[in-house]
Formats: C-alpha cells, structure tokens, sequence
C-alpha cells in the first residue's frame, strides 16, 4: 500500500524553503521553482514528498543543475530528454526545460486542481483507491494516468 496522506499546512512553508536553497544553489540557472504536485494543492490528500518543478534554459548539458544539486544532497535518477529527477527526503526535484511541455502539463494540472473542487475530489478518491491497490510507487504512479488524462480533457489543459 501506498502512504497517501491528508494535506498538511506545512506543505507550502517545506517547499518555500527547499525553493530557497535551491534558488541560492542553481543561480540564474534555474528560470522558475514551482511547488508542483498534490502537496501544492491546499486540501488535497499526497504522498509526504513536496514536489519541486525546477524550469531551466537548457537541458544539455546538465552540468550547470546536476552538480548543484547533488551538492545540496540529491540523489539523481535519469529520466528522459525533456526532464531529469532528483530525490533528498522529503523533496522530489524534477528539472525540466522553461516553458516546455513537461512545465506546463504538471502547472496546469495543479492549477486546475487548485480551482477545481470537484476535479480535486475526483482525483483524490482515484489516488486512494490505487494507493491501497499498489505496493510499487512506480506502478502507482502509471495507475494515476487515466484520471489525469480525463480531468484534463475535461479542462483546457494540454494532454
């Protein structure tokens, strides 16, 4: 089973502060950190891991975010071209380029979940019955993908 959560009020303070060292650690490097994910979306049940959206000019080469972040404790987990992941507990770190398509998909989602009540309570319901479902967080996660695509096209938002 998978540890979803009620909202905590502390979520946003935790991200604020991460977002600073990580603000001090990567420069002008970094273009925007958003708070991104459930625990960015007050009310919202979430795996306690603040997840952070760093939105960087270049992807390649990596050097000017990995380091960084490694410095800072990260551990590094290759994803794919358009976004690379970094863990330190309680922080998940996704980098991706600014205004791409990665960006912009996980903002308008927590946006729209943000403003939606009855999308939040739609997604809510779905992550906990997959959560008591799933023992493996991957399998979890590819699980969420179908009521991420139907709240999404029952929004505005890009697939």
């Amino acid at each position: 089973m998978i540890a979803v959560v009620p909202y905590d009020a502390a979520w946003p303070g935790m991200y604020a502060a991460e977002r600073d060292r990580l603000a001090a650690a990567l420069g002008d490097g970094a273009v925007r950190i958003d708070h991104i994910g459930s625990t960015a979306v007050p009310g919202l049940a979430a795996k306690p891991w603040i997840d952070i959206q760093v939105q960087v000019r270049r992807m390649r080469p990596p050097d000017a975010y990995r380091g960084p972040l490694l410095a800072l404790g990260y551990r590094h987990h290759p994803d794919d071209d358009d976004h690379e992941f970094f863990d330190r507990r309680p922080y998940h770190v996704h980098v991706c380029a600014a205004g791409g398509d990665w960006a912009r998909r996980h903002l308008a989602f927590r946006d729209l979940l943000r403003r939606d009540a009855a999308a939040r309570t739609a997604y809510q319901e779905e992550k906990l019955r997959l959560a008591a479902e799933h023992d493996d967080v991957l399998a979890y996660t590819e699980a969420k993908t179908p009521i991420i695509r139907r709240l999404q096209d029952a929004s505005i938002l890009p697939p």
